[in-house]
């Protein structure tokens, strides 16, 4: 049983997810690594026994408004966006409003263009600790989802078709936004298979 067990850690571990470029950001946001499970309580089996979710991490229901699941920042109170959206960084974003049947969002006027982005939650909103970076890039989380919703996810350890190798796996959102406003995903999820 410890043989399996041991087996079966090492095969989830390149399914970490992470949001982005910035350092601090890849060592805290989804990752697998101990100290954060950054929102993995609401989600996969895989994580405590928990079940799986199969909400949209992001959706967009009109023009410059972008809204994030709570589900994969489970036990926070208050939330924010941040990327490479316009004003944002990786390290400071906008703040979520209040939840509003199970998502949090803001409103933000966007330029045509391809953005990343993530966001992360805090339980105590008053000195913003601890950090809970949004957990929706596991394999069992992914594969819960519709293509639909996978479309708004990009992921550096897979290529469209197959896994790739890579020494710091890391998923963020991504999205396109048009000339008049409307926001699709730009992701390379949505035909993942489960590998």
């Amino acid at each position: 049983m410890k043989k399996f067990a041991f087996v079966l850690c090492i095969s989830v571990l390149p399914f970490a997810s992470g949001c982005g470029t910035d350092e601090d950001c890849k060592s805290s946001c989804g990752s697998d690594d101990g100290g954060t499970d950054n929102g993995g309580d609401s989600g996969d089996s895989g994580d405590n026994g928990q079940t799986v979710v199969n909400v949209a991490p992001f959706r967009s229901p009109s023009a410059g408004v972008l809204e994030f699941s709570t589900a994969y920042i489970a036990g926070t109170s208050c939330a924010q966006v941040r990327g490479t959206l316009p004003g944002l960084t990786w390290s400071s974003g906008a703040d979520l409003g209040s939840e509003v049947s199970g998502y949090r969002g803001v409103s933000l006027s966007l330029a045509a263009g391809t953005y990343e982005m993530s966001y992360v939650g805090w339980a105590n909103c008053s000195n913003r600790t601890p950090d809970v970076w949004a957990d929706y890039g596991k394999k069992e989380k992914l594969t819960a989802m519709s293509a639909a919703d996978r479309a708004f996810i990009q992921c550096n350890w897979w290529n469209g078709l197959s896994l790739t190798g890579v020494s710091n796996p890391s998923c963020q959102l991504r999205i396109s936004v048009s000339a008049s406003g409307q926001i699709s995903g730009a992701g390379n999820m949505a035909n993942y298979n489960g590998q």
